[in-house]
Formats: C-alpha cells, sequence, structure tokens
C-alpha cells in the first residue's frame, strides 16, 4: 500500500482463490478500504447523485409549467366541457359545451347516417353483433339486449373489439361480461367465413358503423362504448352506494356517455399534452435563469 504499482492481470476465479487462501476468516469491509478510499468512494456516489439530479430533476421551472398547463387543462375542462346529450334527442340537434359541440360536428361531417348506413351494410360481424337474447345459446336472462348490447359485447370495444370481435366471428359466439366474468356463448348466427386480415377489416368498418350511427327514429342514439368500459364490469362486485360498479358503467353508457364523450373529455388532456411538450422543448433549447 506504500507504493503504486500495476496490478497482475488474472480471471476473478483465481483472484477469488488467491483471497480465500490467504484470509479463511470472513473479514468485514472496513478491513479492506482505507478511510481515502472510503471518502473516494463516498465522493463518486455525491456526483452521480448530482449529476442525476441536475439533469432529471425538477426545477422550479418545471414546476411552474406543469402547474400552469394543469390548470388550463382544467379551466378548459370546466368550461368547454359539459355532460353528454341524451340518446333520445335529435341526431343533428346541437349540443351544449364548445368542445361537445366541435366533436359532434366532427364526427357528424365524417360519419353521417348514409355512411354510416353502408359501412354497417358492408360489414355485418354476425354473432359478435348479437342484440336480443333470441341470437344466444344457453346466455343467462337479461345477459344483453338492443340498448346496452355494444357495451356487453366485447367486440364492441374500440380496441378490445379487434381481439374478441374476430375471435367472436371465427367461433360464431358472442362475448360478453356476466357475474363479473368474461364468457362466451354460441350464436344462432354461425361463424363468417374469411381470414385474419379480411375479419380485422371487416370489424373495423363495422366499429366504424356504429360509433355515429342514428337509431331508427332518427335519435343520436347509443355508440361505441369508451376504450376498457365494457371490461370494466368485471368489477360489478365492488359496492358504489345502494349500486355496484357495472351498474354505474351501465348507467352513464345508456345516458350518454359512450365514444364519443370520451373524445369530447379528451380534449383538455391533448391539449395539455401538446403545449407541455411545446413548453418543455422550449425550455430545452433555450437558457432559462435558475
Amino acid at each position: 500500500m506504500s507504493y503504486e504499482r500495476s496490478l497482475a492481470k488474472g480471471n476473478l476465479t483465481d483472484i477469488y482463490q488467491e483471497a480465500k487462501s490467504r484470509y479463511q476468516e470472513p473479514m468485514a469491509l472496513s478491513e479492506i478500504l482505507t478511510v481515502n478510499d472510503w471518502k473516494d468512494v463516498d465522493d463518486k456516489l455525491d456526483r452521480r447523485i448530482y449529476d442525476f439530479n441536475t439533469r432529471y430533476g425538477l426545477d422550479k421551472w418545471d414546476y411552474a409549467i406543469a402547474g400552469s398547463c394543469g390548470l388550463f387543462a382544467a379551466m378548459l375542462d370546466l368550461l368547454c366541457v359539459k355532460a353528454p346529450p341524451k340518446p333520445t334527442i335529435k341526431w343533428n340537434q346541437e349540443v351544449d359545451g364548445t368542445f361537445n359541440e366541435w366533436v359532434q360536428k366532427a364526427f357528424n361531417k365524417v360519419l353521417p347516417p348514409d355512411i354510416s348506413n353502408v359501412l354497417s351494410k358492408g360489414n355485418p360481424i354476425g354473432a359478435p353483433d348479437s342484440s336480443v337474447m333470441t341470437d344466444i345459446i344457453g346466455a343467462p336472462a337479461k345477459v344483453l339486449n338492443p340498448v346496452n348490447h355494444r357495451l356487453r359485447s366485447l367486440a364492441h370495444d374500440p380496441i378490445l373489439g379487434f381481439l374478441f370481435g374476430v375471435w367472436d366471428m371465427m367461433n360464431g359466439t358472442c362475448t360478453v361480461v356476466t357475474n363479473g366474468e368474461i364468457l362466451s356463448f354460441p350464436s344462432t348466427k354461425g361463424p363468417i367465413d374469411g381470414n385474419v386480415f379480411q375479419l380485422l377489416g371487416r370489424m373495423l368498418g363495422h366499429l366504424l358503423s356504429d360509433v355515429n350511427a342514428p337509431s331508427a327514429n332518427g335519435n343520436r342514439g347509443m355508440g361505441l362504448p369508451a376504450p376498457f368500459m365494457g371490461i370494466l364490469r368485471m368489477f360489478e362486485g365492488i359496492p358504489v352506494g345502494d349500486s355496484n360498479f357495472g351498474k354505474q358503467i351501465e348507467w352513464m353508457y345508456v345516458n350518454g356517455y359512450d365514444f364519443r364523450q370520451f373524445v369530447v373529455s379528451s380534449v383538455p388532456m391533448a391539449i395539455m399534452e401538446v403545449l407541455l411538450r411545446a413548453f418543455y422543448t422550449i425550455k430545452q433549447i433555450t437558457p432559462f435563469p435558475p
């Protein structure tokens, strides 16, 4: 230890065996490292922590950007997002809320009734689109009906529908959540022929036909549920006041909280995300005072 010299090269196994032959008894780390060694280790750790915090730690500008963007999004949500209209209003009746109106106009322009009708006729999906009990074989009573079948049939989930919908079309089944379980029941409609890619295309066309389709009476109707809304009914055993979680989800859906309202409520969050990324980009390329 009194002078510096290069260590002889060797593999770890040989080094370990040599140390073990010289020192039979267990040794504490303090017996090996000197005070200066301990100081060097502590200094290196302190430098690494400082460098990490300097690079990734939040400063006052980070808190200001995040806080201001969050407050702005909350203000937009309070002022521009309103409760969804009832499904019984007319398809083109004006709705309350700035963002509600924007989303309604966008959907009505892109997917008007005639487009929805063409997509529906061109993309039937058979069994997973069952809407009455007579279509389902061996299912419990009231498992679905024309009002709630898009919520309860997992083939109509905007994301999971591409999985459950294709599976159901291939097997001639309808997959629903009942009594907290995901169950597939055979349908009188039978399977649909086609490869996976053809069925995926058919599923996409059907979902597009349902997202903004008016009811037979020309009302707004109930479109697709929000993503994962149907599968959350698995937690219907959780009590919510005098009701349960599953019933609350279904109440929301039949009262207008469908995919269109999900898009409406996502607008403030999207604006906040854009602002956050823009401000942080500016912060990275501009030297902000500490």
